[in-house]
């Protein structure tokens, strides 16, 4: 069976001028990797299929478990190892329809060669692409796409990309721990725990608080952070605490203010827009804009016009 392989082989290159191609495990890259859901499901049964054009019926398909639709479209990518003149490209369309796309190119910048809405059933469906390319790209978008394999044939037989010299930085487990904070309930030395923290932060705190009666607000906002207008706290320092700490704090600005909402305990949940604002109007929120501005200008890494700032007397630009 084996010479007969090879002579049958051999045939078709003496006739048409062409292989069939090898497709190996390492050639392949599944763009999505969902389980049960192998690109390489699509190659897997090469060895029964030896002559142009391919006879047979092979049995796995690409997706075979993937029944919910938020798993499509998957895609995935053939590295042929180097560039080959395609001829023909067969796939077997089985029962079920659905688009089916095949690429030429690079990764990031395809090419179609050509899309099969597999109309036919139980049968090889053949494409003539004579298109030179190292790399081929499958996508398919749904669940009832059912092509069960595909079947190259080149110029040239492909070989092994060969894969460079990796080094793996694998990050370790405290990288990924955090926790959620309240800076006065949880200081540098009860959150060293873990790396990350996501501070909630009020907008009140750094910007009249309840005091807001005679507050002129917006555009003539008077921020605080060192003190803040809660006088017992010092954000300056806070965070530079959980920095010395190496602990990086992700503040979460909540909330609206005091002064905007006419100073109701509940109103500081609402949308922070003033009352007799339109909700669907990116305006309305002008004030909670400057807020950030000011927020990012005190603790962002980009320096600011110092004459943007707008901070109360007792504040100073360190």
């Amino acid at each position: 069976m084996k010479q007969l392989t090879i002579i049958l082989s051999l045939f078709s290159v003496l006739v048409f001028g062409q292989i069939k191609l090898n497709i190996k495990q390492s050639m392949v890259i599944d763009e999505k990797s969902y389980r049960h859901s192998d690109v390489f499901n699509m190659f897997d049964e090469q060895s029964n299929f030896t002559v142009e054009p391919p006879i047979g019926s092979p049995s796995k398909r690409w997706g075979e478990y993937l029944e919910a639709d938020f798993y499509y479209p998957l895609s995935g990518i053939i590295d042929l190892g180097q560039s080959i003149t395609l001829s023909n490209i067969y796939l077997y369309d089985a029962s079920g329809t659905g688009k089916v796309e095949f690429y030429s190119g690079n990764p990031g910048a395809w090419v179609s060669l050509f899309t099969d809405g597999l109309t036919n059933y139980n049968s090889w469906n053949k494409h003539v692409v004579n298109k030179a390319t190292r790399y081929i790209k499958i996508v398919i978008y749904d669940k009832n796409t059912n092509f069960n394999e595909v079947v190259f044939y080149g110029d040239k037989q492909t070989i092994l990309p060969i894969k460079g010299n990796i080094t793996y930085n694998y990050p370790l487990i405290d990288d990924f721990l955090g926790a959620n904070i309240l800076h006065d309930r949880c200081p540098p030395s009860d959150a060293s725990i873990v790396k990350n923290l996501r501070e909630f932060h009020v907008w009140s705190w750094d910007e009249a608080n309840e005091s807001f009666s005679g507050y002129p607000g917006y555009p003539n906002n008077q921020y605080g952070f060192n003190p803040s207008w809660v006088p017992s706290w010092n954000f300056d320092n806070v965070y530079k605490g959980y920095k010395n700490n190496n602990q990086t704090v992700f503040p979460t600005l909540q909330g609206s203010s005091f002064w905007l909402l006419g100073g109701i305990m509940d109103s500081t949940e609402n949308k922070p827009i003033k009352n007799t604002e339109d909700a669907e109007n990116p305006a309305s929120y002008t004030e909670h804009a400057d807020y950030m501005y000011q927020f990012a200008a005190r603790y962002g890494s980009k320096l600011v016009s110092i004459g943007n700032l707008k901070l109360k007397s007792d504040n100073y630009w360190s």
